[in-house]
């Protein structure tokens, strides 16, 4: 659960680290819209504590290729966005996760849309309602907010030298 490995490792013993851990409400049974990874941010840069480094552009381009492979298939994902975001929903920069992972098309393109918009870096990636995503989740100084990472799928018509290239064209001037 969503708690449980917050203070925990990988094995469920007792650790203040935590572990990095996939949402509970994915369900493997039909392909997930998005993948949502959990982790801390740890001053070391342990877990998710690097997360930050994606809002250099020198940072986000040479690392712009994320492998995320599960028991059901490897994955390669292209990062598009990187910011920080409110999980209240009266916020301003409220996102709505459960949207991202709805089969609600019209949801999920408008909550695309926001991350896009709340982003202090991103990427000139097409990335569409259909494809499947994958969010890197960290805490940030208020209870309520979380610093993203927001990356898609990488298409089978795509090549990750074009993908990489574009993500380095998005940040040449």
């Amino acid at each position: 659960d969503n708690v449980y490995y917050l203070r925990r490792d990988y094995k469920g013993k007792s650790n203040d680290n935590g572990t990095l851990f996939l949402d509970e409400s994915t369900r493997w049974a039909t392909r997930p819209y998005t993948l949502m990874i959990y982790g801390h941010n740890m001053k070391s840069g342990a877990m998710f504590g690097h997360l930050k480094s994606y809002e250099k552009a020198k940072y986000f381009q040479d690392h712009a290729i994320i492998t995320f492979d599960n028991a059901y298939e490897d994955g390669r994902y292209v990062v598009f966005a990187v910011g920080n975001y409110n999980l209240k929903n009266s916020s301003d920069a409220f996102l709505n996760l459960g949207i991202l992972d709805s089969r609600n098309i019209a949801g999920r393109d408008r909550q695309i849309q926001k991350l896009l918009e709340g982003a202090v870096l991103k990427a000139d990636v097409d990335v569409q309602a259909e494809d499947q995503l994958l969010l890197l989740i960290t805490c940030v100084d208020d209870d309520n907010e979380r610093r993203i990472l927001a990356a898609r799928r990488v298409r089978e018509d795509e090549t990750e030298e074009a993908l990489i290239l574009q993500v380095k064209n998005s940040f040449a001037n």
